[in-house]
């Protein structure tokens, strides 16, 4: 398992879907109204919930079984399968039985249409998610990276049809954004598939394994997915102006795009950490986390320093006002950044529910700070409670992490100046092959 190719790989292809991803953005804030931009993010947020309500930390459980257990990978698949349905089974039925609840108090009012898409964009992600997992633990990242490119460019090209060529809304929106999501799941199925095999023999000892592990992964996952998206659906829940939810989404949505070096770093360093002998697993923990931490910071100074710029030239100048959230949210970005890399430590020895703990706390923190500041503060006061629920965090991580591994808090968190030199020194070096071809 190499971390290096693998995070080099996933760093490419992320940067790849992030400038994607940031067009598709670019393109719904010009091509939709600002109420109907606010119903297309509260849609996309709801799936994300549905998803991970849906997956029981099998993602996590079956990167963990066939690499630090050693379980075979069909044998693992079909467990992770098994309960994950079962799960989506459920969440659906959930979702249908309060479906008058949740079109009225979540999704603005809309119809029927509207949750049946969330719930199916939901649905496709949960299943999908599993076998993106699966490449990652028989070190296939490549068909991950191709799914991750394929989904972005298949679902810009298809909002843009539908919204430029069918003269749609954002229920057309959505439809496209939805097909090109399971189109490209199906490819990664049968992908996948192909390498590994499927064994859905009845193995009770397995599927109690796999849920005994991914529950407090799973835990972790929803509750910090709660944490993330919470801010969006209580902006809803307390009756903030769709228009308002959809310039607090696009602040949003270019503060993710700091999130391309973490998400990267933490889908390789999983399945690297399982297959570590457990006393090198914090030095090298500590080592990527101080370095990822660093190259986040200065990119979030770089985007601090051209958003005001940026935002009413590129998304026009209502989204003008995303700007005070975006600011606010920096920082949190930073914090977030700790704990999204550091909580794969906890998770590769075995020990999510560490993670579990640290995200029930600090959602909690972060629903009590936003049902004071949003009927004060509107959109800001939501970009607010994140910078302290981020921050609380992303401290009791980095508590927890020295705690268990023993490293330093300063090695863990401050870079070292030789490790910037080398890096800063390859980057050159692969600047000049770049420009000398």
């Amino acid at each position: 398992m190499n971390f290096a190719r693998n995070f080099r790989s996933l760093l490419s292809a992320t940067i790849v879907t992030s400038v994607l991803g940031l067009a598709l953005s670019i393109g719904l804030a010009r091509w939709l109204s600002g109420t109907e931009r606010g119903v297309y993010a509260v849609v996309m947020t709801m799936s994300i919930f549905v998803e991970f309500a849906a997956q029981l930390g099998q993602r996590a459980a079956l990167i963990y079984r066939t690499g630090r257990v050693g379980i075979a990978r069909d044998v693992a698949l079909g467990a992770s399968l098994k309960l994950t349905l079962a799960a989506l089974g459920l969440t659906l039925a959930v979702c249908l039985a309060s479906s008058s609840a949740l079109r009225e108090r979540v999704l603005a009012g809309s119809g029927m249409e509207i949750l049946v898409i969330a719930l199916a964009l939901g649905a496709v992600e949960a299943i999908a998610g599993l076998f993106e997992a699966l490449a990652r633990a028989i070190d296939r990242f490549e068909l991950r990276n191709r799914a991750l490119i394929a989904t972005a460019l298949l679902s810009l090209a298809g909002v843009a049809f539908a919204l430029l060529a069918l003269h749609g809304g954002a229920l057309a929106a959505l439809v496209a954004v939805l097909v090109a999501r399971a189109l490209v799941a199906l490819w990664l199925i049968a992908a996948s598939l192909r390498e590994t095999g499927l064994s859905l023999r009845s193995d009770p000892g397995e599927l109690a394994a796999s849920l005994r592990f991914g529950f407090p992964s799973y835990l972790q996952t929803l509750i910090g997915k709660l944490h993330e998206r919470a801010d969006v659906i209580l902006l809803a829940l307390l009756h903030v102006e769709p228009a308002q939810i959809a310039v607090y989404a696009v602040a949003v949505g270019v503060i993710d795009r700091l999130r391309v070096m973490p998400d990267a770093v933490g889908s390789a360093l999983l399945p690297k950490l399982t297959v570590l002998p457990h006393g090198e697993a914090g030095a090298y923990t500590s080592r990527v986390v101080r370095n990822t931490v660093f190259w986040v910071c200065v990119s979030a100074l770089g985007l601090g320093l051209v958003a005001p710029f940026l935002l009413p030239v590129v998304f026009g100048r209502a989204y003008a006002a995303s700007l005070l959230p975006l600011l606010i949210l920096l920082p949190a970005t930073v914090s977030l950044t700790v704990r999204r890399v550091l909580s794969n430590y906890f998770t590769a020895s075995g020990w999510p529910g560490f993670n579990a703990s640290v995200q029930a706390a600090a959602a909690l923190l972060n629903v009590a700070v936003n049902l004071w500041a949003i009927p004060r503060y509107g959109i800001a006061g939501a970009a607010f409670a994140s910078l302290i629920s981020y921050g609380f965090e992303g401290v009791a991580t980095v508590v927890g992490f020295r705690s268990e591994s023993g490293e330093r808090v300063r090695d863990t968190i401050l870079p070292k100046r030789a490790e910037l030199a080398e890096q800063i020194g390859r980057a050159r070096r692969r600047l000049t092959e770049l420009i000398s071809r």
